[in-house]
């Protein structure tokens, strides 16, 4: 089983925020692997919400990874083989640092703007 059937066949038990029906398998798609992260989409079929979610699972006092679910070790599939992560759980965290104080002002994050030819009073 590859590493999305895999954490497909643990969220189908989950539950819609919005509706409280199950997700089904089939409307459950990973996005991305990175590590013991798993970036999915819900969509649920019964009330048509959809949800982006991160799904981490929890390393053990052994370094395993520990199914959430129910606290047993976990048998996750590898990812790509030889493929350093792009995305390591330390980014999304600190990514999630950051909007937490993030005001939404972009010129002032990326520096005042400077008007490009064409485009004066747009």
């Amino acid at each position: 089983m590859d590493a999305a059937a895999w954490i497909r066949s643990r969220l189908a038990g989950f539950t819609c925020a919005a509706c409280g029906r199950h997700y089904r398998r089939d409307h459950i798609r990973v996005l991305a692997q990175r590590e013991a992260l798993f970036f999915v989409a819900l969509d649920c079929r019964a009330c048509a919400a959809e949800s982006v979610a991160i799904v981490s699972l929890e390393n053990g006092a052994d370094g395993a990874a520990t199914d959430l679910r129910t606290g047993e070790p976990a048998d996750v599939p590898p990812g790509p083989a030889g493929q350093d992560p792009a995305v390591l759980a330390s980014d999304v965290l600190a990514m999630h640092a950051f909007l937490r104080g993030f005001d939404g002002d972009f010129r002032g994050l990326f520096g005042a703007s400077r008007e490009r030819p064409g485009t004066a009073g747009a």
